[in-house]
Formats: structure tokens, sequence, C-alpha cells
């Protein structure tokens, strides 16, 4: 009798490891089949790319939010040096990133449309417009470039030259980060009764209504071009940079 409640033990155990092992082997085959359903789901028309991009990554809009530039403009208690060294960066940024427009303005590029030409000239103004606003606003004429800036150009610039419309994805989190970021500070201050955060200045000259994010989203949903989880993980690399250039950006080198 011992002996065979012995056996009866061991087998329940042995039987417990292997189901064990095939539920996580059944996970990974649903993960899979799942990604690869959702895959097919927007290329038949089911999910627009700059939805699903988007949607796929909310946990760094999160990562976002709880930023050392957003939180601080939030609470009004960022460290002025921080965001002088920022709001430098980010002019840099705009500098380079409108030459990676112009150069897609003129391309021959495969991919490079008329319409995306017509984009990335409006683009050029827009990107001209605010580096400019901040050299002379600072009164600088030359900005020296951090690392986490630097990085983040460096993957724009490589996304046009692996393939022109990329440059649809890795400026997107940009386009669209902002927007939904300054928007939710806004609400935050408006309900701030005595009004003394001094980064409301901030919020009220970078706030819009996103009408770039709506055109880069229609032209990055229009175009057949792209593959859209390589689009995925371009943006989420591109939302990591704007994470880390708000991260750190405004650090002393």
């Amino acid at each position: 009798m011992h002996k065979y409640t012995h056996t009866e033990t061991h087998t329940s155990r042995l039987s417990l490891s292997s189901l064990a092992r095939v539920t996580m082997i059944a996970m990974r085959m649903l993960k899979v089949s799942t990604s690869t359903s959702m895959a097919r789901r927007i290329q038949r028309g089911g999910w627009s790319l700059s939805v699903y991009i988007w949607d796929q990554s909310k946990d760094l809009l999160e990562e976002a939010r709880k930023t050392t530039f957003i939180d601080g403009v939030r609470n009004g208690d960022l460290d002025p040096n921080f965001y002088a060294r920022y709001m430098l960066q980010v002019g840099l940024y705009c500098r380079e990133v409108s030459r990676i427009w112009n150069a897609v303005m003129t391309t021959n590029k495969e991919g490079i449309d008329d319409e995306i030409k017509q984009f990335a000239k409006q683009q050029l103004v827009n990107t001209q417009t605010d580096k400019r606003n901040i050299y002379e606003g600072w009164n600088v004429t030359g900005i020296k470039a951090g690392s986490e800036v630097t990085k983040y150009i460096n993957s724009v610039e490589t996304s046009f030259h692996e393939y022109g419309p990329n440059v649809l994805i890795s400026t997107y989190a940009c386009a669209k980060l902002w927007p939904q970021l300054t928007c939710e500070l806004k609400q935050v201050l408006e309900n701030d009764l005595r009004d003394r955060n001094p980064y409301k200045v901030w919020v009220d000259a970078n706030e819009t209504f996103g009408s770039t994010a709506r055109a880069q989203a229609q032209l990055m949903d229009g175009h057949k071009g792209f593959d859209h989880e390589k689009a995925h993980l371009m943006f989420r690399n591109a939302m990591q940079n704007e994470i880390d250039l708000f991260n750190r950006g405004g650090k002393a080198p």
C-alpha cells in the first residue's frame, strides 16, 4: 500500500511537470499566433497601421508620463538647468531632422511619392521654424549634441536610408506623443487654481491639436510598402528615444 501511494504521488508530480511544460509551449504558440493573426488583420484592413503601433506601445506612453521632464513640468518643480539644456537639445534635434526632411523632399528613393514629398516640404518648414525659435530665442549659435539626441537623430537617418518612407514611422513618436502629453498637462494645469507653475509657458507654447500626427498617420496607413511588425518595432524604438531624451536630455554633460 505504501509503495503504491509513493508511485502514485511520483506519477502525479510527473504529470504536473509535463502539464506545466505543455502549458508554457501552448502559451508561446498562442503569442506567436496572436501576433501573426494581428499582423494579418492589419494587412486585410481590419487595423490601420498608425492605430496598431500606437495601441501596442501604450506601455511606453505610461513611461513617458513618468519621465524627469514631463513629471517636472506637471509638478512645476523641474530643475531650470535641466529645462534649459533639454530645450537646447530639442533645438538641435529640429535642426538635424529638418535636414533629413529636406533629403526626403528631394530624393528619388523607392517608395517616396509626391504626397510624402509634399508632407516633407511642410515638415521642413515646421522643423526649421522650431529650430529658429529655439536658437534665436535662447541666443545661441552652436549646441553640443548629447548622447540621447545623437542616438535619436541617427535612428531617424538610418531608417530613411534603409527605406525612404520609414522616416514617417521613425518621426511619428514625436508627432503623436507631444500632443498627447501637452493635452494631459494642460488639463492638469488648468485645474490648478494657483496658476503658479512656471512651466505652463512650455505647455502653452507646444500645445497642438495633432494635425501633423493625423496627416502623418494618413500617409502611413495609405502606404503599402511597410512591414507591419518592423514598423511596430521602429515606432517603439522612436518612443524609447523620446523617453530617453525626456529623462536625460537635460542632464549636465
